[in-house]
């Protein structure tokens, strides 16, 4: 499909002539005023179009037909404003699998749309169609918190204001003492600009250092335009003579650990700047901000009623649609801040970010070039514009609400009703189009109805270095990390034990597990005996601890027994000794466990106490044991 049609010289014209004159003889003819010779001449049309008009011949326009009649599109450009209205504009693939629901719903096949799908063509012409009701823009996203501002919050808070702004005889408080405060940050960033490259670059870049940093800046201004000297909190814990050489009369500066504004840096701003400024006008102020809890602090109360200052406090996330400064200052100020930036950036090509000691003087040309070039007054007719576009001065709740989608979808305030169709035909067109879009958004809104649960997750141990795979979750190679561990303290099988450091690790739980019941023993129903004691299970490492034949009860096997030879080992792997010889010392296999219980049941019996744990770590309590007895 040709994008702009270029007719070919000598070919036959179409349509040479007035509409609005072919209108008027085609009436004359059919009232019978005039004749058709005498009309084509006095209106100047062709004498072969008028005879078709009025004989109702040749009445569609020239060329391909479009899909949809006349009822179809203006439903559709209606519908297409509608959810625009409400949060959910319409991109041109969404058109166009709206208009594919359109023609499936009515039973339409379209020979050149592949599957029944519009074309990207198909859109681009139907936006040209109807470009007076419809335009293509960038848009901005905004959070669901704020798209849930209602117009009942509005009127409250219009009604509220109503009041505030009445002084106590009644008169209303003039525009020069109404003002509005709100910090924003200038960033190290002069952002994207467009150039030109050579025609098919894939890659468009352009040389120039930027940083992620940022520094918070206050502007507050009245609603007659007048601007108060900002005041720049810096990032940093000292502040340096050359952060305010070169700036703005008036400005003060500050220094916070965040580099955001706090309670202290905004109670220094409140004193230092604004009640200076509002002692010169001798009248009750109103001060119109958002709710933050570092606002309003004992220093900040107490300063406001001493000064006759009354806070207005805005609506829960409604800055976007009633605070001035947000709705027309500060996107000019930005735009030229990037400005400034990078003309200095070009200048400065050693540099790589804007330093504190050139923020004052950047902030001097940007206050100057966005108000009147006037240092000792600055007056912004942007301002101005943002408190009458949020309905603060004059007052006026429609200037906000107007902003605001209906509250129901047939509201006739807004644009939520269907036009009104006569044709039963056009009816049903409008109510095939309502359908789609409402399926259409239903899915935009809340998905679809089938939502996966979100499955537990498990623990699984690995060994440091080892990887696993989906196929070894699912052939049960890898158990959980909770289901190896006994919370009661009982045995497992040996044989289901795994190797390596976390096999140590449960044994070394157990252990320790037995020695708290073995406490818990001593401490409940006195000092137990040996026969008390469960015999060590399989699981449990033996241990070769040589004793004499003839060794006392109280007598301690750690001390008692020998030192091993030279070359020799013990162990769990040491070679018994020959049956048929009788040695002086028989070797024992007990398990750690067991060892220290029977050594707590002699301390018992003796009537002495085992000796506290130290305070140190577990490595540390694991090496003070000897070497043959640690895990």
């Amino acid at each position: 499909m040709v994008r702009t049609y270029v007719k070919k010289p000598g070919s036959r014209p179409y349509s040479a002539f007035d509409s609005h004159n072919m209108e008027l003889a085609v009436n004359k003819v059919r009232t019978g005023q005039m004749s058709i010779r005498r009309a084509c001449v006095y209106y100047s049309v062709p004498r072969s179009s008028l005879h078709n008009r009025v004989k109702g011949n040749h009445c569609l326009k020239p060329g391909h037909q479009t899909v949809f009649g006349d009822a179809e599109e203006k439903s559709l450009v209606h519908h297409i404003q509608v959810v625009s209205q409400w949060g959910f504009p319409f991109t041109t693939l969404d058109m166009r699998m709206v208009a594919k629901s359109v023609l499936d719903s009515a039973g339409k096949s379209v020979k050149c749309f592949k599957n029944n799908m519009p074309s990207v063509e198909w859109a681009r012409s139907f936006l040209k169609r109807h470009a007076s009701e419809l335009t293509q823009r960038q848009c901005q996203n905004i959070k669901r918190v704020r798209a849930s501002v209602s117009p009942d919050d509005v009127n409250k808070y219009f009604d509220n204001l109503a009041q505030s702004f009445k002084n106590a005889d009644g008169s209303d408080i003039p525009p020069h003492c109404i003002f509005n405060y709100d910090e924003t940050n200038l960033t190290d960033d002069p952002g994207v600009k467009t150039c030109i490259f050579k025609r098919g670059i894939k890659y468009p870049e352009r040389i120039k250092d930027s940083s992620k940093s940022s520094t918070s800046v206050m502007f507050c201004g009245s609603a007659t335009g007048e601007i108060l000297p900002p005041y720049v909190v810096y990032k940093a814990e000292h502040l340096w003579d050359l952060w305010t050489t070169g700036g703005l009369k008036g400005a003060r500066y500050n220094r916070s650990k965040s580099g955001w504004f706090d309670a202290v840096t905004f109670k220094d701003w409140f004193e230092k700047l604004f009640v200076p400024h509002v002692r010169r006008l001798g009248q009750r102020v109103m001060l119109i901000g958002d709710n933050l809890a570092s606002h309003f602090s004992e220093g900040v109360i107490r300063a406001a009623e001493e000064n006759n200052i009354a806070f207005v406090c805005l609506p829960k996330n409604s800055t976007h649609l009633c605070q001035p400064l947000d709705v027309a200052f500060y996107r000019p100020l930005k735009m030229k801040w990037r400005e400034i930036l990078d003309e200095w950036k070009q200048r400065n090509v050693t540099k790589c970010c804007v330093t504190k000691d050139h923020l004052p003087g950047l902030l001097r040309k940007l206050c100057l070039s966005v108000c009147d070039e006037t240092e000792d007054k600055l007056v912004s007719q942007n301002l101005v514009a943002g408190f009458r576009k949020c309905g603060i001065v004059p007052l006026s709740r429609n200037e906000v609400l107007s902003r605001l989608p209906p509250s129901s979808a047939t509201d006739s305030s807004g644009s939520g009703q269907l036009p009104d169709t006569a044709d039963s035909a056009d009816t049903g067109a409008a109510a095939a189009v309502s359908s789609a879009v409402l399926n259409h958004l239903s899915k935009m809104r809340y998905g679809d109805s089938e939502q996966p649960q979100r499955r537990k997750r498990v623990r699984v141990d690995v060994e440091p270095g080892c990887s696993i795979s989906f196929e070894d979750l699912n052939n049960n190679t890898l158990e959980p990390a909770s289901s190896t561990t006994p919370k009661d303290g009982s045995h497992t099988d040996s044989g289901n034990l795994p190797t390596g450091t976390r096999a140590k690790k449960q044994r070394l739980n157990k252990t320790r597990q037995q020695k708290k019941r073995v406490k818990r023993q001593l401490n409940q129903k006195g000092p137990p005996t040996c026969s008390d004691v469960e015999p060590s299970s399989e699981d449990e490492t033996p241990v070769m601890v040589e004793t004499l034949a003839n060794n006392s009860e109280d007598g301690d096997p750690l001390e008692s027994a020998p030192e091993p030879e030279a070359g020799s080992s013990t162990g769990p792997d040491a070679v018994p000794p020959d049956t048929n010889q009788q040695p002086a010392h028989v070797p024992i296999s007990v398990s750690v466990s067991s060892f220290y219980t029977k050594k707590l049941c002699r301390l018992a019996a003796t009537g002495l106490k085992p000796a506290a744990k130290s305070p140190c770590s577990g490595r540390k309590r694991k090496a003070s044991l000897p070497a043959r007895y640690r895990l």
